[in-house]
């Protein structure tokens, strides 16, 4: 997922289609608010389970917990957009002819799995109405570990690509409150 269009309306869309398909959601978690609290309760109430991370990267454990969620036949949806800390692994891309740095999680977590990726987009159309759209599965393959990292880049640009064209059609839906891009690339 992405912080554009509504992605709370895009986990309860999903789970509404697909009401037998475990759905695990990986949120951020920020101790100065308290609006987590109520769309973890307002997820949970749903029967989408959720897992929130904070700054400091959250345990291990919850990582295990989507890579069983994965192998179980279910669904993991965390955020591809947004770098949490400076430290965090990230993945290079190319961005609107900008360089720009993604989360490497999304991606490591889908090869490990041996699970293609999805993009799934809720974009408002009118007051309470919303255009859905999900693309085709995004395979991401490794033949060996030393090829681990040249699949993820490649992946990862797929999906910047693929958020691209959907934040030029929408691009007052994007809520990126972070500087993102970098360098222009020439």
């Amino acid at each position: 997922m992405s912080h554009a269009g509504n992605w709370e309306a895009a986990a309860h869309h999903l789970k509404r289609e697909l009401p037998k398909i475990d759905l695990l959601l990986y949120m951020g978690k920020n101790q100065k608010e308290q609006i987590e609290s109520f769309q973890k309760d307002d997820f949970t109430g749903a029967g989408i389970k959720v897992i929130a991370v904070d700054k400091e990267g959250g345990s291990p454990f919850d990582i295990v917990e989507g890579v069983k969620q994965l192998k179980g036949g279910g669904l993991v949806s965390m955020a591809g957009d947004v770098l949490w800390r400076p430290d965090q692994r990230s993945v290079p891309v190319s961005f609107l002819g900008y360089e720009a740095a993604l989360p490497e999680t999304p991606y490591l977590l889908a090869l490990l799995s041996n699970v293609p990726l999805y993009v799934f987009f809720a974009w408002r159309t009118g007051k309470g109405c919303y255009h859905v759209s999900i693309s085709e599965p995004i395979e991401i393959e490794s033949d060996s570990r030393a090829h681990r990292r040249k699949a993820i880049e490649k992946t990862a640009q797929k999906y910047a690509d693929h958020l691209a064209e959907n934040v030029l059609q929408h691009p007052f839906q994007w809520y990126h409150f972070e500087p993102f891009l970098g360098k222009k690339i020439h």
